[in-house]
């Protein structure tokens, strides 16, 4: 079975920045020296930029995605989805809980002395993988298939940009973001592979 060609670029774009940022984590610097280096960037402006990014990681942005397909009454494409974001967040909460890794708040606790107050309320356990990333990439992948003029790069890129604020804002290690990453791609090979099989039989 040949995966449609904007699933194909998503899976190929995908796959590059999520190992990509596992290689920043595993090989070319320290986490410790990431985070030393965002606490020393932060300003307010970028503190609310990321925060807004950060929201577009929640399962609220189906929502639109949702409606538009019941319009067009593509009910068949949102079954799939959600039952597709379905076994990915099952998978990631199963992940999180089995691993129960800490999140840079506990690993870097001192970087965190460098601020007057932090922007958000910060966990501590669960952090790996990353729910907002991993949502965030099935959800570009989703609204890419959904409205296909738009370039599948922007999509991802939002995607990327989401990921990098769960780091920015002490919520998740690029490590946790990677593997949020990686998650989201298996469950929409998953997804795709699924859904034109039973197109096919149809």
């Amino acid at each position: 079975m040949k995966l449609p060609s904007r699933t194909f670029a998503f899976l190929l774009l995908g796959t590059i920045l999520a190992t990509l940022l596992s290689l920043l984590s595993a090989c070319f610097c320290n986490e410790k020296d990431i985070f030393a280096w965002l606490v020393s960037v932060r300003n307010p402006t970028l503190d609310w930029l990321m925060i807004g990014l950060t929201e577009l990681g929640t399962a609220w942005t189906g929502i639109p995605l949702a409606i538009y397909l019941l319009v067009k009454k593509r009910y068949r494409h949102l079954l799939f989805m959600l039952t597709g974001f379905l076994m990915m967040s099952l998978t990631v909460q199963l992940l999180k809980h089995a691993f129960n890794a800490p999140r840079p708040s506990v690993l870097f606790d001192e970087l965190l002395s460098q601020y007057e107050h932090h922007p958000v309320h910060l966990h501590k356990w669960k952090g790996f993988p990353s729910g907002h990333s991993a949502t965030a990439l099935f959800m570009a992948w989703a609204y890419s298939t959904a409205m296909g003029r738009v370039p599948v790069l922007v999509f991802a890129t939002i995607a990327l940009l989401i990921g990098i604020s769960r780091v920015y804002l002490f919520q998740h290690t690029v490590s946790d973001v990677a593997g949020g990453m990686f998650i989201a791609l298996v469950c929409v090979l998953i997804t795709d592979m699924v859904m034109h099989v039973k197109k096919d039989e149809d």
